[in-house]
């Protein structure tokens, strides 16, 4: 069977990663690691990439990196098989280092391109090497923090975007990082990665979804709803966090008391059609059996489906979940 082609044409963003064979370290020291920098520095330079995040680890490597010329394909050639050399050579080994030919997702959409930076920050995070993603050296947040080096690295999308979002001009690492920084949370690096491993080729409804109008995202929660209730929730669009953030809001306007059903079947709601989280985690969640949980979402659904007031607040609400936690007012 032949391989399958690339989705790489110019102008196009993608998710490059490869790791070790048999997981096996790939780089051993900060000399590897300045080694395998340099070769992407030589193809920023020769106008094959830009390269906008990036995390290097023991055993893998992740990169936010754009094709302005469709030329990702040699780019990445170079730079792997450049690298495989010189750790060889450097050895006195010979054979293969990395699994294979390096792996690539399209990045589609805005909302995958923001999640991606933050997964790819995450990262040393997550494996234990650094309590903050600045620290650790080998990546593009510890670069993004002092505002200077690695003169390879683009900073002009991420600029432009939080401008264009957010209207702030960037003059240190607090302006980005309260957009850009991971959540680090485990249910949140859990949903990173499940939008990460999505098809590219599936929807992803988030960018619309975050500037629509109410009317259309509620129409596009009952629609969801009926999808959820048949078990095909779809590629999770928020982490609880947000969700809770959310409900510890609403929950502090009204008052110390113990949530009423209504909130409970908001709640229920967002969790199953925002976070597509699994009925049994949801009955785990309300202290109630799975079955429970699926009579619970059923009331959130009929509900959505019938009053017009429940429906226009669990959109209002949704709406607030998909949207930054640092830009709310």
């Amino acid at each position: 069977m032949g391989r399958k082609p690339r989705d790489d044409h110019p102008g196009t963003w993608h998710h490059v990663y490869n790791r070790g064979i048999a997981q096996r370290p790939v780089f051993e020291d900060r000399r590897d690691y300045r080694a395998f920098r340099a070769l992407l520095a030589q193809q920023v330079r020769a106008g094959r990439i830009e390269v906008h995040a990036f995390s290097l680890m023991t055993n893998h490597f992740h990169l936010l990196v754009y094709s302005p010329h469709g030329n990702l394909a040699e780019a990445m050639r170079q730079v792997q098989n450049g690298y495989v050399r010189y750790f060889n050579r450097r050895r006195g080994r010979d054979g293969s280092l990395f699994r294979g030919r390096f792996q690539s997702k399209l990045v589609d959409t805005e909302g995958y391109q923001i999640d991606l930076i933050r997964y790819i920050h995450a990262n040393p995070v997550a494996a234990g090497l650094v309590k903050r993603p600045e620290d650790h050296v080998h990546s593009s947040a510890f670069w993004y923090a002092r505002g200077q080096g690695a003169p390879w690295l683009s900073r002009s999308w991420m600029r432009a975007y939080l401008v264009r979002r957010h209207d702030r001009i960037v003059t240190s690492w607090a302006d980005s990082a309260a957009i850009f920084a991971p959540l680090m949370s485990g249910d949140d690096y859990l949903r990173l990665e499940l939008r990460l491993q999505r098809d590219p080729r599936a929807p992803d409804p988030l960018d619309d979804l975050r500037t629509a109008t109410t009317p259309v995202v509620l129409e596009w929660f009952r629609e969801n709803a009926w999808l959820a209730d048949r078990g095909k929730v779809g590629v999770p669009l928020c982490g609880e966090a947000a969700v809770r953030a959310v409900l510890g809001q609403l929950r502090s306007m009204n008052g110390p008391q113990t949530p009423g059903e209504t909130t409970l079947r908001l709640e229920a709601g967002l969790l199953r059609d925002l976070c597509g989280t699994p009925l049994r985690d949801l009955g785990r969640k309300f202290g109630i059996s799975t079955s429970g949980a699926a009579k619970l979402y059923g009331r959130h659904r009929r509900s959505l489906a019938e009053d017009a007031v429940y429906g226009a607040r669990f959109a209002e609400l949704g709406a607030r979940c998909l949207t930054p936690l640092s830009t709310w007012s």
